[in-house]
């Protein structure tokens, strides 16, 4: 039986600088590489070495999302940055 930690969910994603990469999220980890390889090797560092794991494979980030994910960024630092002062 797999139980939630088992599962990842694989997606290609955009990082801070817009370069793509690939995301790997567990019920308790998330990782983040230039490769799956790498991303593979940091996410087994994290959960262990698992035979068992059920790879849920999700679209790519769009454009959009990641334009609309950096607006939200910059509205919450403005909102943050206004309550400071």
């Amino acid at each position: 039986m797999i139980d939630k930690q088992d599962v990842v969910e694989v997606r290609r994603t955009f990082d801070w600088a817009g370069a793509q990469g690939i995301e790997l999220m567990t019920s308790s980890h998330q990782v983040f590489a230039p490769t799956w390889k790498q991303a593979k090797v940091e996410l087994e560092n994290l959960c262990g070495t698992k035979d068992s794991r059920l790879w849920r494979i999700q679209p790519p980030m769009s454009m959009e999302e990641a334009e609309h994910i950096d607006r939200m960024l910059l509205e919450w630092a403005d909102a943050e940055s206004r309550e400071k002062a």
